[in-house]
């Protein structure tokens, strides 16, 4: 089977990136029609924004997308954030995380992180009561509750996951917990949603309680719902402990459509690390897609960089030497 898959470049993607993932997809024996848009400071001359509407237009029209790198405040040349701007206009109203274990001593280490992309704290609005006095509000729905419950549910069967784990902050032993209400509402939406789910086991954990178990029994963890105001620690927490501090990658997900991407700032990371948060970003889109067995290559190629790459380069990791380790690894060959 073709998959039609919606590729988004911006001003920092050069051939090589785009080049490594089209070969990578071609070894793992997935076939893909890519319709290559750009976004970001580069069109605007043309289109008068840094997010044309044909970039949507093309994500719809496959269903699916590959985003190449971070849309910051940097590329728009403006205060325009492209990555809210395209969660909003697509309706991805949940971020996805595979985080497995590449070098580092966490071998059993491959977990899913689920969040809520629009309510919590990354739909929090702020106002000034007075010349001392700052009002911050974020505001949790039972609607957006059990649709982000029903989700993990959801991947944890097409991801062949065994396990839901809701995070939160929710002590019930102390009556003054100041989540009690908004995470006691996830809690009360993921426990109803679970009842239709009689094959996936359920389980609430605290934060802290989470932390140490990450460290200590990383194989108890498998498919993790966590609300927005914890995501970000839960998942810095997860790359750490798997060897993946530098790589940024991720996925969003609506009904209709899926966005995977690599959200490394181009300007800083080393381009190894750069070709690494594809390959794990399209591992992701790849499952998605019900690939599963080629998923799983990709995703292996990259645990075989992580293993070969040290032993192999002394130099620094600029474009050419990482060309010379694809090329070697996998066989990868680029133009000129």
């Amino acid at each position: 089977m073709k998959h039609g898959i919606a590729v988004v470049v911006t001003d920092g993607i050069g051939r090589e990136i785009l080049e490594t993932t089209q070969k990578m997809f071609e070894i793992a024996g997935v076939r893909c029609e890519w319709e290559i848009v750009r976004a970001g400071r580069g069109v605007m001359a043309e289109s008068g924004t840094p997010l044309p509407d044909y970039v949507l237009k093309c994500i719809k029209r496959n269903g699916i997308g590959l985003k190449l790198s971070f849309l910051g405040l940097n590329e728009t040349g403006g205060g325009m954030d492209l990555n809210i701007t395209l969660r909003r206009r697509l309706k991805l109203y949940s971020n996805i995380c595979q985080i497995v274990n590449l070098n580092s001593y966490r071998h059993n280490l491959n977990v899913l992180v689920i969040r809520e992309n629009q309510e919590g704290s990354l739909g929090v609005s702020e106002r000034k009561l007075g010349k001392d006095v700052v009002q911050c509000t974020s505001v949790v729905t039972r609607r957006g509750a059990e649709r982000i419950s029903r989700l993990a549910f959801n991947l944890a069967r097409k991801y062949q996951r065994r396990k839901v784990t809701l995070v939160h902050q929710m002590n019930q032993m102390n009556q003054m917990n100041q989540m009690k209400i908004s995470d006691g509402l996830y809690l009360e939406c993921s426990r109803s949603v679970a009842q239709e789910y009689s094959d996936i086991v359920f389980e609430d954990i605290q934060l802290d309680q989470l932390v140490v178990r990450l460290v200590e029994q990383p194989s108890e963890c498998d498919l993790l719902l966590v609300p927005p105001n914890y995501a970000l620690v839960v998942t810095s927490l997860c790359r750490v402990l798997a060897g993946q501090s530098m790589l940024a990658y991720e996925g969003n997900l609506g009904d209709e459509v899926g966005v995977f991407e690599c959200t490394c700032n181009l300007q800083q990371a080393e381009p190894l690390d750069v070709v690494k948060s594809v390959f794990l970003a399209g591992g992701m889109l790849l499952q998605h897609l019900g690939e599963r067995e080629a998923a799983e290559r990709v995703i292996q190629s990259v645990v075989d960089l992580s293993q070969h790459e040290r032993a192999r380069l002394r130099g620094g990791l600029n474009w050419q030497t990482t060309r010379l380790l694809l090329a070697e690894r996998f066989g990868l060959k680029f133009g000129n």
